[in-house]
């Protein structure tokens, strides 16, 4: 009875090859869509929640009336974070990040690697495994960094002697 109805299905579809191919693309299209959609959703939702106080952390965004109409913006003024720090209105620890370039240069070699600025708050905030060093307070002093280990690796490999 199945072979019947794909013998039938199969000559409409030889005999209407126009319709055929509209449909067979309209459909390729929309899986496409919905598939590229589900993903983007999914990767949004996804995004940052391996930290344990996920629920906790917040991003404030400056609020102005531009030309064109409200806008949000996430850059703030320098002494926002300790001012809210000091304001005692329930925010326990603030971070500022600021990204500070692309260009490390050791010695004669020089590397494009994006570095970022953040304060000592940083790593009570995030949970980013940190692997070698102090574990308590990384950023304990204005002359100490944290690097990945993908980036360690291009340091000490491609720059050692």
């Amino acid at each position: 009875m199945f072979k019947n109805y794909f013998k039938i299905a199969w000559r409409t579809m030889q005999k209407n090859r126009l319709h055929t191919f509209l449909n067979v693309i309209g459909m390729a299209v929309a899986f496409t869509c919905s598939i590229l959609l589900f993903l983007s959703v999914y990767r949004d939702f996804s995004f940052d929640k391996f930290h344990q106080n996920k629920d906790r952390i917040y991003k404030i965004y400056a609020f102005s009336n531009g030309p064109d109409g409200p806008e949000l913006s996430s850059a703030m003024g320098y002494p926002v974070a300790p001012a809210l720090k000091a304001e005692g209105v329930g925010i326990a620890k603030t971070t500022r990040i600021k990204y500070a370039g692309s260009k490390v240069r050791y010695k004669a070699k020089e590397l494009e690697l994006s570095t970022t600025l953040v304060d000592n708050d940083f790593f009570s905030m995030f949970s980013f495994p940190i692997l070698k060093g102090n574990k308590a307070n990384p950023l304990a002093g204005l002359g100490n960094a944290v690097i990945s280990e993908e980036t360690a690796d291009k340091l000490f490999v491609m720059m050692s002697p």
